[in-house]
Order: structure tokens, then C-alpha cells, then sequence
């Protein structure tokens, strides 16, 4: 209870000390064939408009996506209309998961699938900030190649079976090493590849990512590991899955993309997930925020 005070009490510093981000020049969007795609929520909106502005400033093309998980409000759509330049702002109720699970990001990665038809796809979080330049991300789009974003135990792409004899000894109940240490007994778990990457940031070349490749492998962990596939943290493992298997994907370079924890330096990243559990420590999210802002 403490621990959610303390929080709620800095994300409200967050967007107190970071709102300029509301009165900046709004984006001059460029269409491309990249599509971006972000969910958010409403008490996310000024995180998100610094992810977007912080990423668009540096990759400069690509029409963006937004998937309302149920949240935002008029002022709300109204503020991102004005900011982007009129995004594609889709209610979840749109989306439909088919055998996979609802909620846990599952109709994001639908989304993503689905504008897949027509677009490199590329998942931005709305904690992410972009600080410096990117050239990898724009080399896996000219190239064709999918991508993540590695994690100090996900620097490069193993067997599913390998994948398993990394955590065989691992005690914790989350979905993600449950599902890690079921692996090796999936068919062809030896030539079947996964990284232990993250979610936040992943790119799905055109036509990479199709919806009955995802409910086949979510039926499939669901058959061998049960409900705790229907838990929170499934739907980044698909992820992980997809991206590991298509045809050149790359991880991207750590720790110049990367999540933020306090063992990590970020002094030479180019872009950083602040994600939960870490997302307000030692005041580096709202430093690289206000330093963004001040240079515009």
C-alpha cells in the first residue's frame, strides 16, 4: 500500500514537472510504411506524448497508431489530435483476439498483426524516451528485418531448448519463466528460437507477423502450461517468440537500447524503457524528460 502510494505521488510529479510537453510545437508527421503503435491509458497521456515526439524527432517518418484501451476522454483525443496530427486512435473493443487471451497487451499484438498486411510495424511504449540517434531501427526497415529490444539475460537469439536450461533452476511463478521452462518440451525445441527480450520496443517486418502464427503458438503454451498463460507477461513472450523466428531479425545493440535498472548505464543509450518496476529511480526518467524538453 505504501509502495503504490509512493508512486501514484511520483508519477504526479512526473507529469506536473514534465506538462511542457503540452504547450510544444505539435508533430509534423511524414507517412510511411512504418507504422508505430502505442496502447496507452489515460493517466499515461503526457509519458506518451514524450515517447512519440522523443522517437519521431529521431526516426522522423511513419503514421501513428493508437490503441485506447478504454480510457481516454475527449480532452484527451482532442490533445493527441493536435500533437500528431490527427493519429488513427482505435478503441480496444475493436480488436478481437480470437483463441488468445483478452487484456495483457493481447489486442496490441493483434493490432500489430493486423497492420502487418501493410506496414513494418513497430511497438513504442508509452515509458520509452529517445535520446540520441537510431540508426539500427532505421536499418532493420530499409533491410526488412524484425527487431527487439534486448535485456541483459536476451543479448542474442537460442533455442527454445536453451532458452529452458537457462532458468531450469529459476523458483519464480511469473508467466514468463513458467513459460521459458516449458520450452524444451515443445516439438523441434532445438530448432525453434526465442530471446528473452522485451516487448516494449520490437519491430514486426511487413507481413512477418500473422494472427493465426500467434494463436497457434498461444494455444499451444496454454495446452502445456494452463490459466497462468492468461496472466499478465504471456503476450511479451509471444513477442519474443515471433520476432526470434522470422528470417534476419536482429537484437538490437544493449545498452544503447535497453530497459532502465539501477545496475544499467544509460549514459551512452540512444533509447530507454522505463518501464514499472524501476521507471522513477534515482530521477533519470524525468531528467532525460526535462533535458528533452529543453532542447526541444
Amino acid at each position: 500500500m505504501i509502495y503504490n502510494l509512493k508512486t501514484r505521488a511520483k508519477k504526479k510529479w512526473f507529469d506536473l514537472s514534465c506538462r511542457a510537453i503540452l504547450s510544444s510545437t505539435p508533430l509534423k508527421t511524414k507517412p510511411s510504411e512504418i507504422a508505430i503503435v502505442t496502447m496507452i491509458c489515460h493517466p499515461d497521456l503526457i509519458m506518451y506524448l514524450v515517447s512519440i515526439k522523443s522517437f519521431y524527432k529521431q526516426l522522423g517518418h511513419g503514421k501513428i497508431f493508437i490503441l485506447d484501451d478504454g480510457s481516454l476522454d475527449d480532452k484527451d483525443k482532442a490533445i493527441l489530435n493536435h500533437h500528431l496530427c490527427k493519429p488513427d486512435i482505435i478503441p480496444i473493443s475493436k480488436i478481437f483476439t480470437g483463441a488468445c487471451p483478452k487484456g495483457g497487451c493481447w489486442e496490441r499484438i493483434m493490432l500489430v498483426a493486423q497492420l502487418s498486411e501493410e506496414y513494418f510495424v513497430i511497438q513504442l511504449d508509452a515509458d520509452i524516451i529517445t535520446t540520441g540517434a537510431i540508426p539500427e531501427v532505421q536499418a532493420a526497415f530499409d533491410s526488412k528485418h524484425s527487431f527487439t529490444l534486448g535485456t541483459p539475460q536476451g543479448l542474442k537469439f537460442i533455442s527454445l531448448r536453451e532458452a529452458s536450461m537457462a532458468v531450469a533452476d529459476a523458483k519464480g511463478k511469473h508467466v514468463q519463466t513458467i513459460s521459458e521452462q516449458h520450452f524444451h518440451k515443445l516439438p523441434q525445441s532445438d530448432s525453434r528460437k526465442y530471446v528473452r527480450g522485451c516487448a516494449g520496443f520490437a519491430g514486426f517486418a511487413k507481413k512477418s507477423i500473422l494472427k493465426k502464427h500467434i494463436e497457434d503458438f498461444s494455444e499451444e503454451m496454454e495446452s502445456g502450461i494452463g490459466n497462468v498463460w492468461r496472466t499478465w507477461g504471456s503476450e511479451q513472450v509471444t513477442s519474443n517468440y515471433i520476432v526470434s523466428n522470422n528470417q534476419g531479425s536482429v537484437v538490437l545493440p544493449f545498452p544503447k537500447y535497453g530497459s532502465f535498472e539501477p545496475q544499467v548505464d544509460i549514459s551512452q543509450s540512444s533509447l530507454v524503457h522505463f518501464y514499472g518496476t524501476y521507471r522513477f529511480s534515482e530521477g533519470k526518467y524525468i531528467s532525460l524528460t526535462r533535458k528533452f524538453l529543453r532542447n526541444g
